[in-house]
């Protein structure tokens, strides 16, 4: 059997008491071990103000480069399994890697400074699918897979990629109903079609475009809890359900 690693992040504040949901979940739905950070960041992560969600990139390669796992899967503290997690990490093991269409493109949901770094032009951010980063997997025997975790730390630690605010300041996510303050606003970009910057959830799309792998859509694998309970879709093995 191949060797598996899950790794996830709390590091305090209101997630913290969601990491004990995924862990007990987890015993019972997957014999894969769980590293994890509940307390702290990973070692040497900025701080997550200054650096919005770099951590899950310090996580990540962090796992890689210690434990070498076979298949690696990363999942939010707010995400835990409700059924055997064997289906998921046979399709990691198939195609190499798993990744969920979040139903938005990346150029709505990335920062000039982003895509500046990435090496790419706002029109063809368009035609990017944007991806879920709850929830994804990579066989990390394949090339493409490690190098993906190299390129997914690189950018999370470059101190400008993943940047300090997710909200653009052109009002556009307030009227499309995605606004929220709490996350930071900045002008993000000029381009008026630019709702805000996903941080690691860019970085995610890109990484995961160039390499032309293609998300699957929600319910398989995964959704969301409060639309988990209206349609019970038997596909679903994971659930994200914030505090």
């Amino acid at each position: 059997m191949s060797k598996r690693a899950i790794v996830t992040v709390s590091a305090g504040g209101a997630f913290q008491p969601l990491m004990g949901r995924l862990l007990v979940a987890c015993s019972e739905f997957t014999d894969a071990p769980v590293y994890g950070w509940s307390e702290v960041s990973p070692p040497g992560s900025p701080e997550h103000s200054k650096s919005l969600y770099a951590f899950k990139g310090y996580a990540m390669k962090q796992v890689m480069d210690r434990y070498d796992p076979d298949l690696i899967l990363w999942m939010d503290a707010a995400v835990y399994p409700i059924a055997c997690m064997e289906p998921l990490w046979e399709k990691i093991e198939r195609d190499g890697h798993y990744f969920q269409n979040n139903g938005f493109l990346l150029g709505e949901w990335s920062s000039d400074r982003a895509l500046h770094n990435l090496g790419i032009e706002r029109e063809p951010a368009f035609q990017i699918k944007e991806i879920a980063a709850m929830t994804y997997g990579l066989d990390l025997r394949r090339d493409e897979g490690r190098s993906f975790v190299d390129d997914l730390f690189r950018f999370s630690s470059d101190g400008s990629t993943c940047g300090t605010a997710l909200m653009n300041d052109n009002g556009l996510a307030e009227k499309r109903g995605f606004y929220n303050p709490n996350r930071g606003v900045a002008h993000l970009s000029d381009d008026p079609r630019v709702m805000g910057h996903k941080a690691d959830q860019a970085i995610c799309s890109f990484l995961a475009w160039k390499r032309g792998w293609e998300p699957l859509d929600r319910p398989e694998f995964v959704d969301y809890k409060s639309s988990w309970d209206q349609i019970h879709d038997p596909r679903t093995l994971l659930l994200n359900q914030g505090a």
